[in-house]
């Protein structure tokens, strides 16, 4: 009856110390990577007086479909927002703040050169293309959920090994 009655105290002082320092809640593991990529587009917008278009809503539509959105969202405190262009082509980005101001943009991006200065459209599409370096950088994360299986693991085998050593002495 006492070893149980210790392992419940044991394991609820490690609750209470989880509950104590909880760790973030990590819904299936998500990690991140930095890109470093020249392909990628950022585009700052700004009023007349200088002023930039903080956190206006934004839209950017492809060369294929105007009238669907590539990508949505909005700029960023100094007015810039990033995008990366999946093709070459006549990219539009569409700034609205809401107050009645409204910016559009004409992006060009072309075709990826090759190893001879060709574009793919321009015949070099035999040549292997150069692609832009590209600098990944993860964090992984480990899980709460078997922080919490080893911590009262750890607690439980503790416990029973103390309980062992002191049986073993008396008897």
């Amino acid at each position: 009856m006492r070893l149980f009655q210790l392992f419940f105290f044991c394991t609820g002082l490690y609750g209470m110390l989880c509950l104590h320092h909880p760790d973030p809640a990590l819904a299936h593991g998500i990690d991140y990577r930095l890109i470093d990529d020249t392909r990628a587009v950022a585009v700052s917008f700004f009023y007349a007086d200088g002023q930039p278009m903080s956190y206006a809503e934004t839209m950017v539509f492809g060369p294929e479909n105007t009238d669907i959105e590539y990508q949505n969202g909005r700029t960023d405190q100094q007015g810039r927002f990033a995008f990366y262009p999946e093709t070459p082509g006549a990219w539009r980005v569409v700034v609205n703040d809401g107050m009645g101001h409204r910016a559009e943009g004409i992006i060009t991006v072309k075709a990826p050169s090759t190893k001879d200065g060709k574009s793919d459209a321009e015949g070099g599409g035999d040549q292997p293309t150069t692609h832009p370096r590209v600098q990944a950088e993860s964090h992984e994360h480990s899980h709460t959920g078997l922080k919490l299986i080893a911590g009262l693991s750890l607690i439980g085998n503790l416990c029973f090994a103390g309980l062992y050593f002191k049986n073993r002495r008396s008897g």
